[in-house]
């Protein structure tokens, strides 16, 4: 190790110089990026940069002008593959923000064909997103965890508004995905091979839908008898003089 590398972090250190001019020649290849995860790595088994309480991150991201969430990825991206198992992934051709989207899939066979299909059937950024829970068998998010914020109420035409666009989004959903898709037919196909952890998760999905659609039944008849009355009263006899 060379003098300038010793002694904690500092603009001299050879890892940050390096990522410096990486960055500023503009990363364009996967191998670009796993480069700068390499100099992330090493940074962090030196225990005069990485120790506890050093935000050893934060303060390298300021050294050399990006996003600490960018230097994170390029370290994902070093960690769930070393050099040698790189070959793979440059061959797909997937380039590095759809690549480090996918690294929480754990089993690489796995990420690999929703990299392979998200690629030949051109998928967006959601379509993976909805990808990888189907693959874990359930929803992060609204179910798990920060609660969500207690609604509130701003009057009958705010709260009018938010009610009409709400439910446009479900009738949406339902007529161009939910209603057209052969779900049973694709659970027949899936069933032989699932193993029992992820049928067991995906039946407490579905529990768990069924109990909010069931839910959903209850709220949406009251919603539209109060929908009802209110039509009833802005187009009856008496609201004219009202």
């Amino acid at each position: 190790m060379s003098q300038g590398s010793k002694g904690g972090l500092s603009e001299g250190r050879p890892e940050v110089v390096e990522i410096r001019r990486l960055l500023q020649q503009g990363c364009e290849t996967l191998a670009d990026y796993h480069w700068v995860g390499e100099q992330m790595r090493r940074l962090s088994i030196d225990q005069t940069v990485a120790f506890r309480g050093s935000n050893w991150r934060l303060k390298v991201a300021g050294l050399v002008g990006v996003s600490r969430s960018q230097l994170d990825k390029c370290l994902q991206l070093r960690t769930a593959y070393p050099a040698a198992s790189m070959k793979v992934v440059e061959e797909m051709g997937v380039g590095f923000a759809r690549l480090t989207d996918v690294l929480g899939v754990e089993d690489a066979a796995a990420r690999h064909e929703l990299l392979r299909r998200a690629k030949a059937k051109r998928w967006s950024d959601e379509d993976v997103k909805a990808a990888k829970q189907s693959r874990k068998g359930k929803k992060r998010g609204k179910n798990a965890g920060r609660p969500r914020r207690a609604e509130v109420g701003h009057g009958l035409v705010a709260d009018l508004g938010t009610l009409t666009s709400r439910t446009r989004d479900w009738v949406h959903f339902d007529e161009q995905v939910w209603s057209k898709r052969q779900y049973a037919t694709e659970l027949d196909r899936l069933l032989p091979g699932m193993p029992e952890k992820d049928r067991e998760s995906l039946a407490e999905q579905v529990e768990k839908a069924k109990a909010l659609l069931e839910e959903l039944a209850g709220s949406s008849a009251r919603a539209l008898q109060v929908v009802t009355q209110l039509a009833d009263r802005l187009t009856g006899p008496d609201s004219a003089a009202a």
